[in-house]
């Protein structure tokens, strides 16, 4: 196990390393000096905001939003997927479909979140499942994207993810997902 000075500096290069990486990529160059009274990571995190919100996401209606717009709804769904498997995610797909023919779409309230490497699922490049969440959408399936993980995954790619239409963002996935069950929503980890 690392000591906690060595996981700071480690934590602290990282930092740095992502700064550099970020500002190559914007075109802007690279500085290692911290602005006095930041912290390497704090300067990490301005800039993650920055491409978070250059992208310009469309964030998710509140929980309480969304259910008073379904109020002929006789079954409420929440479906989480946080599991790095493919085949994870391509389930969690049809068992929202296995949903929508058994109640159909008029009588159905249901929501995907994705979070933690469950991610994977609302990206648009290259992303085999993207007309079937379109398809999936196009009946009324929302689409719910972890602010934490699109923000992890800025972090690990330099650049802000693009996401497939159907997604909204929300703060963090695990608590719209305890929101959700809160409001009456049955929730299911495929």
């Amino acid at each position: 196990m690392m000591n906690p000075s060595r996981r700071t500096h480690a934590a602290n290069h990282l930092a740095r390393l992502t700064l550099v990486l970020c500002s190559a990529l914007l075109g802007s160059s690279p500085t290692w000096a911290t602005p006095p009274g930041q912290s390497p990571a704090a300067v990490q995190a301005e800039h993650i905001a920055t491409l978070i919100k250059a992208a310009n996401y469309p964030q998710a209606p509140s929980v309480a939003q969304e259910k008073a717009a379904h109020p002929d709804a006789v079954a409420r769904y929440a479906l989480q997927i946080s599991d790095a498997d493919a085949d994870r995610r391509g389930e969690t797909l049809h068992v929202a479909e296995h949903l929508l023919q058994h109640y159909g779409k008029d009588k159905l309230d249901i929501e995907i979140i994705a979070f933690g490497p469950g991610i994977k699922l609302l990206m648009a490049n290259d992303n085999p499942l993207a007309p079937l969440i379109e398809k999936l959408s196009a009946q009324g399936v929302r689409f719910s994207a972890c602010g934490n993980a699109v923000a992890h995954t800025t972090m690990m790619l330099g650049y802000a993810p693009k996401l497939v239409p159907a997604a909204r963002i929300v703060p963090a996935g695990i608590v719209r997902v305890h929101d959700l069950a809160l409001a009456g929503y049955f929730v299911d980890k495929p």
